[in-house]
């Protein structure tokens, strides 16, 4: 009995670990209008699950995912964790647009990843004693001073430079 317990046990824990590659779509509406986001999360991560953020013209969104899979299948990537929004037409967009587009986009990863106790992009956080997360808003969130980990308008040629440094 205990000899067909380890082997299921194995197979469900190679089978957790598999499973954590995944691509999941959702939108963000921002001033009527509607932004596709995607969600990459590749391979085992520690408990931070450190990310990056991109963003980049609609016409691109499959080419950037692709680049993205192709750099972390090529490299060891410190990052685990990829968020891609598009944006349309991004050439005529203005600067300010962007800067409020993308800080949308932060809160709305923020408040996932809140919700999974890991680490986040504007709000601070810190551990307790007993390993519970404590958040906090250690600055105003329109800077972006301090969150470094993010590309405008990235080019395909760029996501694997970008992503290893």
């Amino acid at each position: 009995m205990k000899k067909y317990f380890f082997i299921i046990s194995i197979f469900l824990i190679q089978t957790s670990i598999y499973s954590q590659d995944y691509i999941k779509s959702d939108s963000l509406k921002i001033d009527k209008k509607i932004y596709e986001i995607r969600h990459l999360s590749y391979g085992k991560s520690s408990g931070l699950k450190l990310f990056k953020v991109l963003t980049c013209d609609l016409s691109n969104l499959k080419k950037i995912e692709t680049e993205i899979k192709n750099c972390w299948n090529n490299h060891k990537l410190e990052c685990t964790e990829f968020y891609i929004i598009s944006i349309p037409n991004y050439q005529n967009l203005q600067s300010d647009q962007e800067t409020d587009i993308l800080i949308k986009f932060l809160e709305k990863i923020d408040a996932e990843r809140m919700k999974l106790k890991l680490s986040t992009a504007l709000v601070k956080y810190k551990i307790l004693k007993d390993f519970t997360c404590e958040y906090f808003l250690d600055k105003p969130k329109e800077n972006l001073d301090n969150f470094k980990d993010y590309k405008l308008n990235i080019k395909q040629s760029e996501i694997c430079p970008f992503l290893l440094k």
